[in-house]
């Protein structure tokens, strides 16, 4: 198995981005993905065929590219056009994988998981991966669709990571305070004002981990393992999704929703509360973390 700081080195090269030398963020980002590979028990051996659902740009699929070897195959799937994404976009992203060492390995497609895999058009897949993407579904029964797509389809097993809230340290509470809001705020919202001024919200339906699970489970899928993985200090997930509520375009984004007075102090109460959290923080020298992510592999359950 190659050292970590040679997938590092590969996935530099392979994957688009806006700085000129790595630094710790960006080492972060993929460590954390190469972690959660290994907790699924990914690598090269069994030659996985995996689609990578809500793909974006590229992120997880440069990894999984990397572990599944070279007889792997990891279709990124993303229902965003290619033009979606700043300051990079999705087709960017997804075009500069493709062209390098990692790119045999790799395809796209823009289309939603149901429709694709029932497009009859689809290859079979040994596993599908929803690596931090379950929080961006805009409710409950699109995540039950595509658990029951993926059944339908007869591919055998899930990896799947997402969030969780449970537990966590001081350093993570900013970060649980700001997804809580983004949660509410998807709640209330009326049609056409997902947006703020701050671009697209990344917190939406957000179901906690054991609810994901029992979603799934409706749908024949039961956990043969599960774990939790605390993300490394460097990782800056934790510190945008604060960023995003701390600002003063959330405040004016949950205003322009016009909500019950109720309903509206109760958004705008997470505000102070995470910029309170985020000031202790750097009062004391510490940073920002990430929420600890929560992992299983799903398999179907066999008739009886």
């Amino acid at each position: 198995m190659p050292s970590d700081e040679t997938i590092l080195d590969t996935l530099f090269a392979s994957v688009l981005h806006k700085q000129d030398s790595r630094d710790r963020a960006w080492d972060s980002n993929f460590e954390h993905r190469i972690q959660l590979c290994r907790s699924w028990g990914i690598d090269d051996k069994a030659a996985l065929k995996v689609i990578d659902v809500g793909c974006g740009q590229a992120d997880s699929t440069a990894v999984l590219a990397y572990l599944v070897g070279s007889n792997g195959h990891v279709t990124g799937l993303d229902p965003a056009p290619p033009t979606y994404g700043a300051p990079l976009t999705l087709g960017q992203a997804q075009d500069y994988l493709k062209q390098s060492a990692l790119g045999p390995r790799v395809s796209f497609v823009e289309n939603n998981l149901p429709d694709f895999l029932a497009s009859g058009t689809a290859p079979h897949f040994d596993a599908a991966v929803f690596c931090h993407s379950l929080w961006y579904f805009d409710g409950r029964g699109m995540i039950d669709e595509h658990f029951a797509a993926v059944a339908r389809a007869g591919v055998s097993r899930i990896y799947l990571a997402e969030y969780t809230f449970a537990g966590g340290s001081a350093e993570q509470r900013p970060h649980q305070l700001a997804a809580r809001a983004q949660i509410l705020l998807h709640k209330h919202k009326r049609p056409g004002t997902q947006k703020t001024k701050l671009g697209e919200l990344n917190v939406r339906e957000a179901l906690e981990f054991d609810e994901l699970l029992a979603v799934a489970a409706g749908s024949g899928w039961t956990p043969a393992k599960r774990g939790v993985v605390t993300p490394s200090p460097d990782l800056k997930d934790g510190y945008w999704e604060t960023v995003i509520v701390a600002h003063e375009a959330f405040r004016e984004g949950v205003l322009a929703q016009k909500l019950a007075e109720e309903d509206e102090n109760r958004l705008l109460d997470y505000i102070p509360q995470v910029q309170k959290a985020k000031e202790e923080l750097e009062a004391a020298g510490k940073p920002i973390a990430t929420m600890d992510v929560a992992w299983a592999v799903l398999e179907l359950r066999q008739e009886q």
